[in-house]
């Protein structure tokens, strides 16, 4: 009897804790969600490319507790999942996937799918999504292209149906992105059918006067396949300058210059000839009194590097100007080069001093 009585203290203060902990999680004691996914792994078998990929999971709540999923986090930005956030207890939820076919590259894929749930004994688990994209289009070569603004732009691409079935390719255009920048106007597309269903010709032109720039687009090619609607094509585009500046702004970032004093700040620059060996830099003129440059010859006719020193006031403010370069070019007679940065007055010394790139 003394043996009891010295235990039943014991018991009565472990239930007391045990309801205690149960109470803090929200949950009465001895109940617990507990989850059964019967299928993690979903066999898709072949798609085409491009060609989206959406699956539905069911997860099962077999415990006597709510059952929450917390979150369902995709191995790759190719996915994305919806999901039901609580299930009851005996019930059955869905865990939907969606994979996007633009992002998947031709052959077998795996994707996995982490799930995070409230039940103790299953906190993480993983679901995967498997199968196989068959290449449909092989292009003879990509839509890229660089050169110079006067240069003739042309890309030539020639298409092949890689289908047992013939698929036609019934148009292209280019995509929304495209028409925002104005490329309709400027760079023709057109498809050349050279054998219906098998083979085809994509050829873009330039149609109007274009500045030196970098273009990365696409041109969305229309087909009668109903697994392949539509196939995106990459488009990059890059028209040069025949004059250089390297880099295209210079940044001092903050000047600090002891009180009642100047100091001198020095960057570099280059002026290079993308093309021939006939460039000459005629002058340059700064913006401001405070800021002088010096310009050497590198190699003869190609390469100039420019030297800029900015010697500011004792004074708080921010700094802005600008170098004016002549060159022989006729399209470059004058080339502007910003110069930026700020000036503080403190003690200690903060930025680039002189001889400092």
């Amino acid at each position: 009897m003394k043996i009891q009585s010295r235990i039943l203290p014991v018991v009565l203060a472990l239930l007391v804790g045990l309801h205690a902990v149960a109470a803090a999680q929200g949950k009465p004691a001895g109940k617990a969600p507990k989850v059964l996914a019967e299928q993690k792994v979903a066999q898709i078998g072949e798609i085409l490319e491009m060609q989206n990929v959406q699956h539905t999971f069911t997860i099962k709540n077999i415990g006597n507790a709510e059952l929450q999923i917390l979150a369902v986090k995709p191995s790759c930005g190719c996915s994305v999942a919806d999901f039901d956030k609580v299930i009851a207890p005996g019930q059955e939820g869905k865990v939907n996937i969606t994979i996007d076919g633009k992002k998947i590259g031709a052959g077998a894929f795996d994707k996995a799918f982490a799930v995070k749930t409230n039940d103790p004994e299953n906190e993480q688990f993983n679901l995967a999504v498997q199968g196989t994209v068959t290449k449909a289009l092989e292009f003879s070569k990509e839509m890229r292209w660089a050169g110079f603004a006067d240069e003739p732009l042309k890309i030539e691409s020639y298409i092949t149906v890689l289908l047992a079935s013939p698929m036609n390719i019934t148009g292209a255009r280019w995509d929304d992105d495209g028409k925002a920048k104005g490329l309709e106007a400027r760079i023709g597309v057109k498809l050349d059918t050279i054998e219906r269903g098998k083979k085809y010709r994509l050829t873009a032109w330039k149609k109007a006067d274009l500045a030196p720039e970098s273009v990365v687009s696409s041109i969305v090619l229309s087909t009668d396949n109903p697994k392949l609607r539509e196939k995106i094509v990459p488009v990059a585009i890059t028209i040069m300058n025949d004059v250089e500046l390297l880099p295209q702004r210079i940044y001092f970032g903050p000047m600090l210059l002891p009180p009642g004093a100047t100091k001198g700040f020095e960057r570099t620059f280059n002026i290079i000839a993308a093309r021939g060996d006939s460039l000459k830099v005629i002058k340059a003129v700064s913006s401001r009194d405070d800021m002088t440059v010096k310009i050497q010859e590198l190699v003869p006719g190609k390469s100039y590097r420019g030297t800029v020193l900015v010697r500011p006031t004792s004074k708080i403010d921010q700094y802005a100007g600008s170098i004016k370069i002549y060159t022989n070019y006729p399209k470059y007679r004058e080339v502007v080069l910003d110069v930026v940065g700020s000036v503080r007055v403190g003690k200690g010394s903060e930025g680039s001093s002189k001889g400092k790139k």
